[in-house]
């Protein structure tokens, strides 16, 4: 709800404009813009809001936080402004505009604000009416560099049945004002949010429902690998009755007492090592086997905490909280929700991926872990690569990093206690010639854990809470 002209005229009312100087322009967002202000030993704070639904002027009791990054209509601001006097402050035909005149060395500027909600607009120019710069450039309108603002007087005089809102709160308008505001701003904020994030969750659920769907029809069709045991074993009882260069042999099957069975054999091979091709290929069969259950675990842990968010969404009263959970595609990379290779956990607020092969800890290094992203790996062993995802702003905590550790050592061929050493992937240098996934870690920094089996079982388990298992 923006401010209708009688409120315009209560908030310049009660504000000390006229010969006060700018000190500081800040331009926090797309949408605001704030004027420090100072007259006689008094610094107030001017918000000047151009949102559609919150269109408005008026006295904050706080600055604006800095920006990264200098807008382009703050930094002519700044050079025209800063340092100004403001001589003059107009309501222009009570029509919802202000004009500020302000002279800064020997040159005078006008601003003009321009609070009609949708139409709404901030526009500096010289005395003349010649465009500097625009809050918004709208070439439809004139508002652009080089073209001249003069606003129309309107057709009909101000309407006098508006009337200044009795707003709650304590102290003068413009107090009541921010506080009002602040409130609708933070709700609007929250419901956004939650809508947002509510709808990003929903897809991430159905996502990772058919993803699990097609990991249980994968696991079925996949082979235990029990016949080639049988396979391998049959063969080698009765090495002694096969025949070099033969393809096939029928043999008795001792698990099935009275059946014989045959089994085909690769000529070029000999009977040992027909039996051991027949091993490899029920290792083969049980590790993909293997992968494919921590895979469906993984995604039904996955799919838990995703539920888990979706239920308690509508509790949650924090905007920023909310915000914080939402995902912002990058450009070139795979989103959040994407299938990831390995294994996902959730550490405390962290993202840990885990590479269970050369060719899954390839793939995380070269597509999906960023140079802040934490490395680890189990010393002395080989196993897999293990990533903690940066997070902006934030230091990796010390149960993270011990969480980090246990699956290193759980997924490496040690298995047991040892030591796990950690660097950011920036500081990994890929070996010449090495195989897939090979890396030489520098300024690498050394961790002794204890490999704590309710730690791996929470993680497993997808539970987030404290301990102090590893060491």
């Amino acid at each position: 709800m923006s401010l209708n002209w009688k409120e315009i005229d209560a908030v310049l009312a009660e504000l000390p404009l006229t010969d006060a100087f700018v000190r500081k322009v800040v331009q926090p967002d797309y949408r605001n813009l704030v004027l420090t202000c100072y007259q006689r030993s008094r610094t107030f704070h001017l918000l000047i809001c151009l949102e559609p639904q919150n269109c408005r002027m008026h006295r904050i009791s706080s600055s604006a936080p800095r920006t990264a990054r200098m807008q382009r209509f703050m930094q002519i601001l700044r050079s025209r402004l800063q340092g100004g006097r403001i001589i003059d402050v107009e309501h222009v035909n009570r029509d919802r505009i202000v004009r500020l005149t302000l002279r800064q060395g020997g040159e005078i500027c006008l601003l003009w604000i321009r609070l009609w909600g949708t139409a709404a607009n901030v526009i500096l120019t010289d005395e003349t009416g010649l465009i500097h710069d625009a809050f918004f450039r709208r070439p439809a309108r004139g508002e652009l560099s080089g073209a001249r603002y003069q606003p129309t007087p309107p057709a009909r005089p101000p309407d006098n049945g508006f009337a200044v809102r009795d707003l709650p709160g304590e102290g003068d308008f413009n107090s009541r004002l921010e506080h009002w505001y602040g409130q609708r701003e933070r709700q609007q904020r929250l419901e956004r949010a939650r809508d947002r994030l509510g709808r990003q969750l929903v897809q991430q659920q159905q996502r990772l429902e058919q993803r699990l769907a097609g990991l249980h029809d994968r696991f079925t069709t996949v082979e235990s690998g029990e016949r080639w045991q049988l396979f391998g074993d049959l063969i080698t009882s009765n090495l002694h009755l096969i025949e070099p260069n033969t393809e096939w042999v029928t043999v008795d099957d001792y698990t099935r007492p009275g059946n014989r069975i045959t089994i085909q054999l690769d000529a070029a091979l000999s009977p040992a090592e027909n039996a051991q091709r027949y091993y490899r290929r029920q290792k083969k069969a049980r590790s993909g086997r293997r992968h494919l259950q921590e895979e469906i675990r993984n995604v039904e842990r996955q799919l838990k905490h995703t539920r888990t968010q979706l239920q308690s969404l509508q509790h949650e009263q924090d905007p920023l909280r909310l915000e914080q959970q939402l995902t912002q595609p990058r450009a070139g990379r795979k989103t959040a929700d994407q299938a990831l290779p390995g294994l996902t956990f959730e550490s405390h607020g962290f993202q840990i991926l885990v590479g269970r092969s050369a060719r899954e800890n390839d793939l995380l290094l070269r597509r999906y872990a960023r140079g802040n992203d934490t490395w680890l790996h189990a010393r002395d062993y080989p196993g897999g690569y293990v990533f903690v995802r940066q997070k902006p702003g934030k230091s990796i905590p010390l149960e993270v990093l011990l969480d980090a550790a246990t699956l290193a050592l759980a997924y490496s061929k040690g298995g047991s206690d040892g030591d796990v050493y950690y660097t950011r992937v920036k500081h990994l240098r890929r070996a010449r010639h090495g195989k897939t996934g090979t890396v030489i870690p520098t300024q690498e920094s050394n961790l002794s854990v204890r490999l704590d089996r309710d730690r791996l079982r929470r993680l497993k388990d997808g539970v987030e809470e404290q301990s102090s298992g590893a060491q």
